[in-house]
């Protein structure tokens, strides 16, 4: 979203835009849309209102963030306790499953549920993570002055970091974590980091690092146990932004529903019964076994593909696991599961599976 300050001898005219709607006819924003997409779409606004000088035209108030997917989470993520820096998200009043961290009245971080918000446009378990300035000191590091400047690449890549280092701002609190690979006394401290009393404590201590230190203790916890939602939060923006970026084979078309099921372009076309539709895209297994949300092959269904089919697990692990794992990967679940997530994002189903990127 952009507002646009545009001077007119002692009068202000003030022009709130929003390209992701304008580009989907006012409906939604709950499609990819890419920075070739933002580019295309604010030229062509600027050809239907003939403007011929953007740069006459003051940027003052931005609005930026995407649509992804976070495997095995959806909106009840947004009910988790959540801080950005130190200060707490709070539940936005006028939307369902929405919230936001309001510290200043020119910056405002959003976090929610975009499947909520338009079930009918993208899958139940979308989210979305927004960055919203007001004030110029914020939106001019970016590149970003005028209207003109909107039609650079630069700024996008600036907007990209951006959204990256909020992400990596964000502490969400596990109210349910799993205590694996942990000692007793770890276990124990991870029970009381998983309060979230614990942090409203923390951030009224009267010493400044006490509220990063104590974050970063509980993250290394996380990472212990292998199921680190902050690190699966921050890794799931950065590969759906490396995806956005990538302007060959985007497809920005939204999910339509219909009375067969569900027509996708991202599914090239192809109507999925409903009945149907809970099948890994990049292996073509069934995640039934999985818990509602899940929308990839993962550790529970790797789990039930080895007791009920062997040599086909083995035949995964085989194409999957080709280089060096990393410290956090403690299975050989993680391991695989890990590789799903990344050709998932990348767009490279597995050799000899139905391609549906």
């Amino acid at each position: 979203m952009v507002y646009i300050d545009r001077p007119i001898q002692t009068e202000c005219l003030e022009i709130r835009f929003k390209p992701h709607y304008w580009h989907n006819d006012g409906q939604h924003n709950a499609n990819d849309f890419t920075p070739y997409h933002a580019i295309a779409t604010i030229q062509k606004f600027i050809d239907l209102f003939n403007i011929e000088h953007p740069e006459h035209f003051k940027v003052v108030n931005l609005e930026y963030g995407l649509n992804f997917l976070i495997d095995g989470y959806g909106k009840e993520l947004i009910s988790y306790p959540s801080y950005h820096q130190k200060d707490e998200f709070v539940r936005d009043l006028n939307h369902r499953y929405s919230k936001q961290k309001k510290s200043t009245k020119y910056l405002i971080i959003k976090l929610y549920s975009k499947g909520v918000q338009f079930p009918e446009y993208c899958p139940g378990n979308t989210i979305r993570f927004e960055v919203k300035s007001k004030r110029s000191k914020r939106i001019n590091p970016l590149g970003i002055y005028h209207l003109g400047d909107l039609l650079k690449e630069a700024p996008y890549h600036a907007m990209k970091a951006d959204i990256i280092t909020n992400a990596k701002r964000v502490l969400i609190i596990d109210p349910d974590p799993n205590y694996i690979g942990l000692t007793k006394r770890e276990t124990n401290k991870l029970k009381e980091y998983s309060n979230p009393s614990f942090w409203f404590k923390t951030i009224n201590q009267s010493r400044i690092n006490s509220f990063d230190e104590k974050k970063k203790t509980y993250l290394s916890y996380l990472d212990k146990t292998g199921n680190n939602i902050n690190r699966k939060f921050v890794e799931s923006i950065e590969q759906k932004l490396t995806q956005l970026f990538d302007e060959i084979g985007i497809n920005s078309a939204p999910l339509q529903k219909n009375e067969i099921g569900i027509n996708s372009p991202m599914l090239k076309g192809e109507n999925i019964p409903v009945s149907y539709s809970r099948v890994c895209p990049i292996t073509g297994m069934d995640i039934t076994m999985q818990k509602e949300g899940s929308n990839l092959l993962s550790n529970t269904g790797l789990k039930h593909l080895e007791k009920t089919d062997k040599e086909r697990f083995k035949e995964l692990q085989n194409i999957l696991l080709t280089g060096e794992h990393n410290k956090f990967e403690k299975t050989v679940y993680d391991m695989m599961s890990k590789q799903i997530r990344n050709k998932y994002y990348n767009k490279r189903p597995i050799p000899g599976q139905t391609a549906l990127f």
